[in-house]
């Protein structure tokens, strides 16, 4: 998986889908998938490290900046932010998705 796929989602999908600076998102405990485009091989997933669930503002700055810098590390790599840690996992052709079975790693 190159890098380009990784920040597909960050580019495309983010604003599309939070189009306002007040983008409050809910993250649980469960590993979940947040940002997914319908032609993308690449899906951002999130799990809430403190807790049982984290709400969580997509549009500030800070955490656009630190999704970009996790994207381009590729594929594998996690990076945590404010009691949420974020992913990108490859989106499988033939089953969906390749889901982390009890959290990210």
């Amino acid at each position: 998986m190159s890098v380009a796929e990784c920040i597909e989602p960050i580019e495309q999908v983010l604003p599309q889908k939070f189009p306002t600076d007040d983008a409050i998102t809910m993250v649980t405990s469960n590993p979940g998938r947040i940002l997914q485009g319908a032609n993308l091989t690449v899906a951002l997933w999130a799990q809430a490290m403190e807790g049982n669930s984290q709400d969580i503002n997509m549009r500030m700055p800070a955490i656009t900046r630190s999704l970009k810098r996790l994207a381009e590390l590729g594929l594998g790599h996690t990076t945590d932010h404010k009691g949420v840690r974020f992913q990108f996992i490859h989106e499988s052709s033939d089953s969906g998705t390749t889901t982390p079975s009890t959290h990210l790693s």
